[in-house]
């Protein structure tokens, strides 16, 4: 029964590897296309600098209103300690 699962631990390592081998050839024959594709120019990231300001924005002011409206947490116990 142990051997058994050794075995399987072994297969899924090998198996692992050899997809991981084969992805990074397949990811490093098409870097350079996918570099050259996904280049932005500091123009467009410039002009779509306010666009990002207001999403992040808008997720901050969520974020607040998130922990505003929170229900207080009760500690129970005299310490109240966490368990890690």
């Amino acid at each position: 029964m142990q051997n058994q699962s050794h075995r399987e631990r072994w297969e899924s390592s090998l198996l692992a590897t050899a997809m991981a081998l084969v992805g990074g050839a397949f990811l490093f024959d098409k870097l350079g296309t996918l570099v050259r594709a996904s280049i932005v120019s500091f123009q467009a990231a410039f002009q779509s600098s306010p666009v990002l300001l207001v999403v992040v924005i808008a997720c901050l002011l969520l974020a607040l209103f998130r922990v505003a409206t929170a229900k207080p947490v009760k500690m129970r116990g005299k310490g109240a300690q966490h368990e890690l």
